[in-house]
């Protein structure tokens, strides 16, 4: 299964350990100068990875517990160095070649073998999409991933796990792919440009800041080079958004979390981002549209007497999951005592089960129920086929036509409808791809209100859809379950399969439904809605000072004048202004539809906003230049919180009509108090050098 990464491991190898390294380094150089508070930044540097890396370590913790329990168990049977037969219990990554493996109903059969022992129906449609099972013999070969459905058998492992036709497939696919993102491909672009231009700013920070105090002799023979290294490590800090990239991490991590409480296994931390952006959606029929049980719709031209007979049919060993619906269907009828004389369970080479009864002469009538093309060939079910319904029919030796008519159909979710009407509102595509029959395909797809449905896909069908949509532009998530859709949900921009899916289908999802609820999908596009709309509002905050600071920094440079701040101001302004209810922000609901250009509308509002608070602070500066740095840092604190309360809105809400403060409002008044009392207490005024 796939290794979850979240943003932060994908940029920590590159830009984001690069900022680190300049960091450290002007810390160190700011140590020389004796102000230990003015490396407060690194401080808070190392906090905010604490808290990144203890989330990251938390959710991982939480997924490895959810992959345990998609870990099935299987009894083998093993020889020693002795050749002594010893019966195991052992995940399917332990079993060897030579093992005998005991399967039964509900196995999925974990390596390619050979039947021993046993009659057994299993389910392909993992490998052929085609939902009719095949019975398999002493002899029979089987395929690893497939599903034993009807009986059980001793197998013997004809290849190890790893050398499994199901684990080569996931081998190929699973080659590493990070998830679609525009959130981390937007903070990377950003990240990298500033990155370019850090060095040599601060080269021409340092030489400016030198002159200013007379050049390099004269700063280094009066002690002012103290001053000029710490307003270029001041420019150095501001440019560097510490936070944005742990900040982000901490949010996918939280939300991975989150969606692992209701059995939900993010395998790649920003899938849940990937979601929100989907527009198309590719289904496959079971386990999502239909919950892969069997309903009994209706019984046709039933008595008490035959209902009674047809209950004992179901009675018998080794029944199917069809047998056990119309068990279930008849229980809460009123049924006769019937007194059976000779059985024989269902046999899936004859697709029929049988019983014998005693008439009222006392003569012996047999009873068979199965598969009408099998027992009574000459009736025509293609009128129910047609409305995607499964016919049995229940005959007696004494008549060619059948007696009863029972109609089935896989039992459709009951969510389902709404669900797909809430993807439809929600401006996402929704089709059917299944490998099951066009028209019980079609059928069932309608009844839920999906129109464009393709039956009998192949694989490379499925492959093919995918690679079509997002070569139109479209951003594709599909479900699937089965080896036949591997291919498929590797090239998709967002694989989803169930909990009881095929280990090669789950090895490349980047999302699993544990408990193969379809109904939380619509959960996860929330979590992925909320990730993009309050990420979109943090990394505004964030970028708005890299971009002031640059601003400043150039214009320094430009005319040759004294930066405004020192590191300690920068490192305030960030943790009242930026961490502090960038957190907040970043953590609170939100149902925000998703929208494309995040990087544009972050640098729509954070650039402008950024070279203001610049202009701004110039002015102050030049206007109040007896009062540096204090004049520089209250307008800094205001334009900042102004910033905060453009971002946070609302900051009122209507609750029984009337006006209230909301949280974000009293979160930006603490935070103000907070500042005032910063500057009218001495000794933090003097600490922050607020003076």
């Amino acid at each position: 299964m796939k290794s979850s990464r979240s943003i932060a491991s994908i940029l920590k190898d590159n830009i984001f350990t690069l900022f680190n390294v300049i960091l450290t380094i002007v810390a160190l150089v700011v140590l020389t100068t004796g102000e230990i508070q003015q490396c407060l930044f690194m401080f808070i540097i190392v906090i905010n990875s604490a808290i990144g890396i203890a989330t990251e370590f938390k959710a991982k913790r939480t997924l490895d517990k959810l992959k345990l329990l998609i870990d099935q168990k299987y009894h083998t049977i093993r020889k020693d160095s002795q050749g002594i037969e010893e019966v195991l219990e052992i995940t399917a990554s332990e079993i060897k070649k030579g093992d005998i493996i005991k399967l039964t109903v509900g196995s999925q059969v974990p390596v390619d073998g050979k039947v021993l022992q046993g009659n057994a129906e299993l389910n392909e449609s993992i490998l052929t999409g085609e939902s009719i099972n095949v019975n398999k013999k002493i002899g029979d070969k089987l395929m690893s991933g497939t599903l034993v459905v009807v009986g059980e058998c001793e197998i013997e492992a004809l290849s190890s796990h790893s050398d499994s036709y199901a684990t080569k497939l996931t081998a190929a696919a699973k080659q590493f792919k990070i998830a679609s993102s525009d959130l981390r491909d937007g903070i990377n672009k950003i990240l990298k440009y500033v990155s370019f231009g850090i060095i040599p700013v601060s080269l021409l920070m340092i030489w400016t800041q030198m002159r200013q105090v007379g050049g390099i002799e004269v700063a280094f023979s009066n002690g002012e080079w103290r001053a000029a290294i710490l307003s270029t490590a001041a420019s150095v800090v501001g440019m560097v958004p510490e936070g944005l990239v742990l900040l982000t991490s901490l949010n996918f991590a939280l939300s991975a979390i989150r969606l692992a409480k209701i059995n939900v296994l993010v395998t790649e931390l920003n899938s849940v981002e990937t979601l929100a952006r989907v527009n198309e959606l590719i289904l496959d029929k079971t386990g999502t549209i239909t919950d892969g049980t069997i309903e009994v719709l209706e019984i046709q031209n039933s008595t008490p007497e035959l209902l009674s007979i047809l209950y004992q049919l179901t009675l018998l060993p080794g029944g199917t999951a069809t047998s056990d619906s119309i068990k279930n269907y008849l229980q809460s009828r009123e049924l006769k005592n019937i007194k059976v004389i000779d059985s024989h369970s269902f046999d899936s080479a004859k697709k029929y089960s049988s019983i014998t009864i005693e008439d009222q002469n006392k003569e012996p009538i047999e009873y068979k129920m199965g598969a009408p093309e099998y027992i009574a060939p000459q009736v025509d079910v293609s009128k129910w086929t047609k409305q995607g319904l499964r016919t049995l029919v229940m005959k007696s030796n004494k008549t060619s036509d059948p007696i009863l008519i029972i109609l089935c159909r896989e039992k459709i979710r009951a969510e389902a409808k709404d669900i797909i009407a809430y993807f439809k509102k929600s401006g996402v595509n929704v089709q059917v791809v299944s490998g099951d029959n066009p028209t019980t395909v079609n059928s069932i797809a309608k009844e839920v209100g999906i129109e464009t449905v393709v039956g009998r896909a192949k694989p490379e069908t499925k492959l093919e859809i995918v690679r079509k949509l997002q070569s139109e532009g479209k951003v594709v998530a599909m479900t699937g379950d089965g080896v036949n859709d591997v291919l498929a949900l590797k090239e998709a921009d967002l694989g989803i399969a169930v909990g009881n899916a095929a280990p090669a289908a789950k090895a490349v999802a980047n999302i699993v439904l544990i408990d193969s609820d379809f109904s939380k999908l619509p959960k996860v596009v929330n979590q992925g809605r909320h990730v993009m709309a309050n990420m979109e509002r943090v990394a505004s905050l964030f970028l708005v000072k890299t971009f002031y600071s640059i601003t400043l920094s150039l214009a320094t440079i430009l005319f040759q004048i004294k930066y405004p701040f020192m590191p300690i101001h920068l490192t305030a302004v960030s943790a009242l202004c930026i961490g502090i209810p960038g957190f907040f922000i970043g953590l609170q609901p939100s149902n925000d539809p998703y929208r494309k250009g995040f990087l544009k509308r972050v640098l729509k509002f954070s650039l402008p906003y950024g070279i203001l608070v610049a202009a701004c602070v110039l002015i102050i500066s030049k206007v109040f230049q007896q009062y540096q740095p204090t004049a520089a840092v209250i307008i800094l604190f205001v334009l900042s919180f102004i910033v905060i309360a453009i971002k946070a809105r609302p900051l009122l809400s209507y609750k029984n009509n009337t006006l209230l403060p909301t949280w974000r409002l009293i979160m930006l008044i603490i935070l103000i108090l907070i500042t005032i009392a910063g500057f009218l207490i001495p000794w933090t005024a003097t600490f922050f050098r607020l003076y």
